[in-house]
């Protein structure tokens, strides 16, 4: 028997109150609203002209939560091409005239790619799959490549008993936002001179 999968909606910004559709895959666990407003609550202004990538997007809540607060573009990553046929939906349905890309890769492939490309962003959000942890695969690609803004937030979903027994540098971890089984960690870019840590305790 298929989970139930709880209603789904935009919270802010332009499509505001518009509900998201979404499928049912196993490994799929999507954002809640509740998780998305906390997020979002701590990025702040961040959002706006922020180059986003969504990684395992799932049915793209992030991302188009991301676009609907004024992103700048967001580039969407998920292995399930169903799951991206619904993100193309959701966006068809908002007649979406913002820059967004859909992009059906592995997550990891794709930023070894990007790297290459020089690419760069300003909001990273990764939500693996809770059976497949690849923490300490991501931490490092992140550190030892310039994908993240020296200014840039990558927001982290994972089983809140998933601890991080080694930050490697320039990582920092800003803050961390708890709900049951899941936490949302954010991690910004240590500068030399000063942190830029988000508003908050860990």
């Amino acid at each position: 028997m298929k989970r139930q999968l709880e209603p789904m909606r935009v919270i802010a910004g332009r499509w505001r109150g518009r509900a998201l559709k979404c499928i049912n895959l196993r490994d799929l666990r999507p954002l809640t609203d509740r998780v998305k407003k906390t997020i979002f609550d701590v990025l702040g202004a961040r959002v706006e002209d922020a180059v986003v990538a969504d990684l395992f997007a799932g049915c793209g809540s992030f991302g188009i939560e991301a676009l609907s607060r004024g992103a700048k573009s967001v580039t969407f990553v998920e292995i399930s091409q169903q799951a991206l046929k619904i993100i193309a939906e959701n966006l068809q349905r908002f007649q979406s005239q913002e820059s967004y890309e859909l992009v059906r890769e592995d997550a990891y492939r794709f930023l070894k790619f990007a790297a290459q490309k020089g690419h760069q962003y300003d909001l990273i959000f990764v939500d693996p799959p809770y059976r497949l942890p690849q923490t300490d695969k991501f931490f490092h690609f992140f550190s030892t490549h310039l994908i993240l803004k020296k200014d840039g937030i990558l927001v982290y979903r994972h089983y809140r008993r998933e601890t991080f027994s080694h930050i490697p540098a320039p990582l920092v971890l800003d803050q961390q936002k708890r709900f049951g089984e899941t936490t949302v960690s954010f991690f910004s870019v240590e500068d030399d001179n000063e942190n830029c840590h988000l508003s908050g305790d860990i």
